[in-house]
């Protein structure tokens, strides 16, 4: 008898409150979290994949276009480069 009465209570009651909370759970928490994977998935293939290849891609194009301004020694370049940054720190320093 004793069996019988943990059977039913385990059929009926504890079944239908399980199930009861599995679909609250699956209404209220894991519908909305796969709607918002969702979307933040959409944010990410199209706002910041989109800025990140748009970075690169002017990064690229930029190097292409100085690919040509290289003179091929890099001794030569630095110094040029030092000197340029020297003469603009001495400009601003004279004027301010």
């Amino acid at each position: 008898m004793g069996g019988r009465a943990f059977l039913w209570f385990a059929r009926k009651p504890v079944q239908a409150t399980d199930t009861g909370v599995g679909e609250v759970y699956r209404v209220g928490g894991l519908v909305p979290l796969m709607k918002s994977a969702g979307l933040v998935g959409v944010f990410d293939n199209r706002v910041i994949d989109g800025a990140v290849d748009g970075l690169a891609s002017a990064v690229r194009s930029l190097g292409g276009r100085l690919r040509f301004t290289q003179r091929g020694a890099l001794q030569e370049n630095l110094t040029l480069v030092f000197a340029i940054g020297a003469v603009l720190l001495l400009g601003f320093l004279l004027l301010f």
